[in-house]
């Protein structure tokens, strides 16, 4: 498939996951399969090529078989404890019960 979305930077980093795929065994795409995972991978990088290179990048480096946009914890609210936060937590729900 020689219709990149984008330039060759993006068709580098497209073939470096095409061998990355090969590498781990799992099965070549097809032409539909390919067709669709690139319309996908343009859609999760909103039509962006420097965001699509980061995808395929994370990818690699989280050893996934597929195509997956990095979370961003940035704008939700996470609760990090520690492990006495969690204890009291547990102590007060379970004081609660009683």
């Amino acid at each position: 498939m020689n219709d990149f979305p984008f330039n060759d930077q993006f068709a580098q980093a497209w073939q470096e996951w095409l061998a990355y795929r090969k590498e781990r065994r799992l099965p070549c795409y097809k032409p539909v399969g390919l067709k669709k995972t690139l319309s996908r991978l343009i859609q999760l990088s909103d039509n962006n090529e420097s965001e699509a290179i980061k995808i395929i990048d994370y990818s690699i480096s989280q050893n996934y078989q597929g195509l997956f946009k990095e979370k961003s914890y940035a704008n939700s609210q996470t609760h990090q404890f520690s492990r006495s936060g969690i204890q009291a937590k547990l102590n007060e729900r379970l004081s609660q019960r009683q």
